[in-house]
């Protein structure tokens, strides 16, 4: 009953932040500056770091969802792999599967802990069942009720306010949804570089992202395939421009300053170097967009226990865990892939990690321009244009002399 309520009151809280978020405080170009706040920082650590721990209590519901996610990828046919990755009537079954796990592993949790008549256990359980009704309302209940937002006629209703004599507090919300959607784009990013113009590390990663670049429903935004590190763009489906905050929360995320030196070594892994640094960012910055940071925090909880295996088994001297590859795309699935290379099967992920400076340095032609170095070897341009460029043309010239 206690993780019921819990589950009950986040989602509540969720849908009223999401509400107010969504109709009262539609962001603008001309929002103001945020002043940054050394308490921000301690609070998204704090929250990681409650996030990782509720991570690893819910393992117990990780099992079921990733049986059926091997046999998906290992039995069935190449369209329904597809079919898994990019039809929205996949997502929903996807987003009930979730659910329907969540009450059939908390009935055998119980069950378990009857069974066995311990009260520790009993309350271990109890955890787990509380960590994993916490990352349903935080990040299915943020893209339910973003999926849900998405789906209203906002267009519409933005030319019918237009028209008539709309109150003041939806003045905001009309000026947005009355645009198209390439000037949404635009409008959101702006205001995210307002809001971020006070806070000099946020502001200078905000930068890198020059647009959000529309692309087919069918295109798998995950693994990687979100963004194009030279030109500084971050994908987006064009459905997500009914919801400004995920637009600023997926800049904040995605950006390509992920993918310079200065702000992570390369080569990196995604699950113990990108994506702590990447979450820890937008939760630094939740002011930025509220409901997206709701979102990733659940996300976290998910995710955690990757980070924690990883980490220990490099503690132990195994490093099992791969780098991204040379496109920015990382090896989603490195289990299943292991699997399928015992099978004898085409391994999709299967082109070297990312480009190191040096390696850069010793296979460029100094010729080549820093558009065409951040193209070639998946560096944002600043850099190449900052750094990278210059370094080669150096070497170069000392080979010669």
């Amino acid at each position: 009953m206690s993780a019921l309520f819990a589950f009950e009151a986040l989602l509540g809280l969720l849908i009223i932040i999401n509400a107010a978020s969504y109709i009262f405080l539609t962001p603008q170009c001309s929002d103001a500056p945020i002043q940054p706040h050394p308490l921000y920082k301690k609070l998204a650590r704090i929250a990681y770091s409650v996030a990782t721990v509720l991570g690893i209590a819910r393992l117990p519901y990780a099992i079921i969802p990733y049986a059926c996610k091997v046999v998906i990828f290992l039995l069935a046919p190449a369209p329904v792999r597809e079919l898994w990755r990019t039809s929205r009537l996949f997502q929903a079954a996807r987003t009930l599967g979730d659910l329907a796990n969540f009450v059939i592993t908390s009935v055998l949790l119980m069950l378990a802990a009857d069974f066995i008549a311990g009260g520790w256990l009993r309350q271990l359980f109890g955890l787990s069942i509380a960590a994993e009704a916490s990352r349903l309302a935080l990040e299915k209940g943020a893209m339910i009720t973003s999926g849900i937002w998405q789906s209203i006629p906002h267009r519409t209703l933005a030319a019918w306010m237009a028209q008539s004599k709309s109150p003041r507090w939806l003045m905001a919300y009309r000026d947005y949804y009355c645009l198209s959607d390439e000037a949404r784009i635009a409008a959101a990013l702006e205001a995210l570089q307002a809001r971020a113009a006070l806070d000099e590390v946020a502001a200078r990663r905000v930068s890198y992202t020059t647009t959000l670049r529309i692309v087919p429903d069918n295109h798998p935004l995950e693994t990687g395939h979100v963004r194009d590190v030279a030109k500084g763009e971050v994908f987006i489906h064009r459905r997500w421009t009914n919801d400004p905050w995920l637009l600023m929360g997926t800049a904040l995320r995605r950006g390509a300053w992920l993918f310079d030196p200065r702000f992570l070594r390369r080569p990196f892994t995604y699950r113990t170097e990108m994506n702590p640094l990447a979450t820890l960012f937008v939760l630094e910055h939740a002011v930025y967009s509220p409901p997206y940071a709701l979102y990733q925090l659940g996300h976290q909880i998910k995710a955690a226990r990757y980070e924690v295996f990883f980490g220990i088994l490099r503690g132990l001297g195994v490093d099992f865990e791969k780098r991204l590859m040379a496109n920015g795309v990382f090896p989603y699935e490195q289990t299943i892939e292991w699997i399928e290379r015992r099978l004898g099967r085409p391994v999709e992920n299967d082109l070297r990690p990312l480009w190191s400076d040096d390696e850069v340095i010793a296979d460029a032609s100094p010729e080549l321009s820093a558009g065409e170095i951040a193209e070639r070897y998946t560096y944002p341009l600043r850099y190449a244009i900052e750094v990278l460029l210059e370094k080669v043309r150096q070497a170069k010239t000392g080979i010669r002399q």
